[in-house]
Parts: structure tokens; sequence; C-alpha cells
């Protein structure tokens, strides 16, 4: 019998005695911050290993999502529902065959009717999110992850197109009773699952016992609706060498949504795998996708594959906790080890979330100073500290569970916000 896992929110309050409080000018911490008594030196460089993951390669593989019609068409269908204007009705009816008219739509028609369609559209899309399916183009790659949080031989994102465009709409099936009009819309895209294909490899010596995993980072999926379309009624439309009718509307080209898609260097942690296991090949990986990380973006780990060095140890601040300064214009908390009150074996730290009054706006831009910045540290024994995830705004989701016998939480934010617990979303065995 398969056990339901138990989940559980662990609020710790932020007291003086487990965390500090440091003034700082900006948000890198002080090169001069003594680090923990018990910090190993850094380690030797990690040689150039480039190109090692160049041969990873990516595949698409359609998959259905739960609750739309698959039974009877190719694509995923679904109902739509509309209240036609009486004035209207002429047009409507000559669209599915009634006699033809010279009328345009009415603004009240056209309103009704994209509310409707588009209404089904997004959620359609974000039902495939939810669901960790791809819809719409993104660029993907992959890095090994050393035991200091940085990362070496970062592959070159490559550019995945589950669906090149928005789907075009088929009707497939319609009924109008009255001024009501109902129809079985086909949209003609195909939601898919990403695989990867690893070769087997070897590495160095000197890299081999730090490695810990290969990760998966991608971009977001690109836009495929402008965000202002409207339908203003019915088009014929040439699907597969069939004429079918279709709404229409305006769909933005191809070329746009990659452009779009290149331009976008915000990458995000998605899964990952061990390394043990990526080393031997694996012939198809589907990515380990946590269900809705699509769908909360902004809270997945950033990835920047051009970070490389020591960039994952953390420095304790020497300071005691007090007053900040005014003088500065950020602070810096660090809290002291934790475990939650559960062995490592028993907990999956799924999602951490500040508690206090601090900016919660949507950042202006990559970096935005004004929006707290939150990292998350793990150690097996509290002697090396390696940072696995940063956040804006003050919440991290994590791809995948981890599990971890002690956790440090750093906060970067500015000097008014106050903070008074953290919260950490768990799962139990």
């Amino acid at each position: 019998m398969k056990l339901l896992r138990r989940t559980r929110r662990v609020r710790v309050p932020l007291f003086t005695y487990n965390h500090t409080l440091t003034p700082i000018y900006d948000t890198d911490p002080d090169p001069g911050d003594t680090p923990d008594p018990g910090t190993n030196p850094d380690p030797e460089p990690i040689p150039d290993l480039s190109g090692i993951l160049e041969s990873i390669s990516f595949s698409m593989y359609p998959s259905q999502l739960e609750g739309y019609i698959f039974s009877r068409y190719s694509h995923p269908a679904t109902l739509m529902n509309c209240v036609i204007p009486d004035d209207d009705l002429p047009l409507v009816k000559s669209w599915f065959g009634g006699a033809p008219v010279t009328a345009v739509a009415s603004d009240t028609l056209v309103k009704r009717l994209s509310d409707s369609v588009f209404g089904q559209l997004k959620d359609f899309i974000a039902d495939a999110a939810n669901a960790s399916l791809f819809l719409a183009p993104c660029r993907i790659g992959a890095a090994i992850r050393i035991d200091d949080g940085s990362y070496c031989s970062v592959s070159t994102p490559v550019y995945l197109a589950p669906n090149t465009m928005a789907p075009l709409l088929a009707i497939r099936e319609y009924s109008l009773y009255g001024t009501s009009l109902q129809t079985i819309v086909e949209m003609i895209c195909t939601p898919v699952k990403i695989a990867a294909q690893i070769p087997a490899f070897q590495l160095p010596e000197s890299v081999a016992s730090r490695a810990e995993a290969i990760v998966f980072f991608a971009t977001r999926q690109g836009d495929i609706l402008a965000g202002d379309e409207t339908v203003k009624g019915v088009t014929t439309t040439d699907i597969y060498g069939e004429t079918s009718r279709c709404w229409h509307y305006d769909r933005l080209s191809p070329d746009v949504i990659r452009a779009n898609v290149l331009a976008d260097t915000d990458f995000r942690i998605i899964g990952e795998v061990d390394i043990a296991q990526a080393s031997e090949g694996v012939a198809s990986l589907q990515l380990p996708i946590s269900p809705g990380a699509l769908a909360t973006w902004k809270m997945l780990p950033k990835f920047d594959p051009k970070q490389s060095g020591n960039d994952g140890e953390i420095n304790d601040p020497t300071l005691p906790g007090g007053d900040v300064d005014d003088n500065y214009s950020r602070i810096r908390l660090v809290t002291a080890p934790l475990d939650l009150g559960y062995p490592d074996d028993e907990k999956m730290i799924r999602e951490v979330a500040l508690r206090g009054i601090y900016n919660r706006f949507p950042p202006t831009q990559k970096g935005d100073p004004s929006l707290p910045e939150i990292n998350l540290f793990i150690s097996p024994h509290r002697d090396r500290w390696r940072k696995i995830a940063t956040g804006q705004g003050g919440y991290i989701r994590l791809p995948v569970g981890i599990r971890t016998r002690w956790l440090k939480v750093e906060v970067i934010a500015p000097r008014d916000s106050t903070f008074d617990a953290i919260t950490f979303h768990i799962d139990l065995k």
C-alpha cells in the first residue's frame, strides 16, 4: 500500500539568540567577514571541463493533460460557451452554415467571444504548467554542480519548441439554442514532457569526489499570446489536409516568439539527477520537475550559466545583533544552524518563506534592490555550508525536495524591512 506523505509548515521565530543582523552597504558579503571556525580552506580550482556535457541532448514526447477531451480528437479539446446578443444572431448563424449576412460583430459580441475563448485558452496554458508540461518554446541546458555550490561544464542552452505558435482553435462541434452558443474546440497544439539523453562520461579524479549532480536549467516558456487578442468571428483553415472552422484571432509569429525566448537570460533550475546515476549514461531521463513548478516560475532557484568558483560558501557575520545604522542601505540576516526538529531521513524541504514586513511587489529588474534576497544553505555536519537556492521577494520554491540534516538561511534586504519568522514547508515520512 502506498503511504501518503505528511506535509508540515515549520515556523522558526527570529529571536536574538538564533540569528545575527548586520548592516551592510550592498548585497555582496564583505570579503573580510570571518568564516565559521569549522569551515575548511578553499578547495583546489576545478580544471577546465568545458564541453563534457555538450553531448547531452533533449527530446520531447507528447503527453495528455487531465481534464481535456482526447478520446475523439488528436489534440486536447474543451467546451466553450457564449451568450450571443440578439442583434448578432443572424451573423453567428451565418458562420455555421446559415444565410450569409453583411453585418459585422458588435462590440458586445466581440468581448463575450474573446472572454470565453481566451479564458479557456489561458486556463489550458495554466493547467499545462501546473502539470509540469511544456507548450511553448524555451531554452534548456545542463551543468555539473560541485560541492561548494558552483557549477562547471555548463552546456550551451538549446532551443526547444513544442509548439511554435499559439494554437489554432478548431470548432469540432457546435450547437445554438436560442442565444446560447456551445462549441467543442480542439486546440491544435501538443503538451509535451522533456527528456534528456545523457551519454556515459568520466570525470577527472580531482572533480569526481566533489561533483554532486547534473542540474537542468531553462528559461521561462515564451509568451505565445500578446495579451490584446480578440475574437471577431470564424474562419476556415486547412488542418492536416482538412478544411476546418476555427475561431479567428491574430497570432504572434514564430519569429517574434523565438526572438523573445533567445533574448531571455533569466534561467531557473527545474530539476537535477544524481551524478552517480548520470555518469553511467541514461538513455532517456524524464526531467524530474515537481508538480506546479512551471506555474510558479519566479519561485524557482535562479541559475547563472557563467557562475563558477567558490560562490557557494557562506561567511557568517560576526557583528552582534542590534539597531541598524542609518548610514547603511541594507541589512544582512543569517540564522543559526537549524534542524527543524527532524532528522535528515525524515524531512524533505520544499519551500522557504519569510514572514514580516517587507516589499512584496514583483521585481522591476533582475536583482531589484527594493526586494529582499533569500539564500538557502545546507550542511550534513555544520562544518561546510553549500548554497543550493536563491530567491527574490522572500520566497524559495525548490524544484525537487531536499533532504539534509542542517539548514541555514541568509536574508539580504532594505534596512526598513522587518522579519519575525521564517517558514519551512516540509514533507515528512
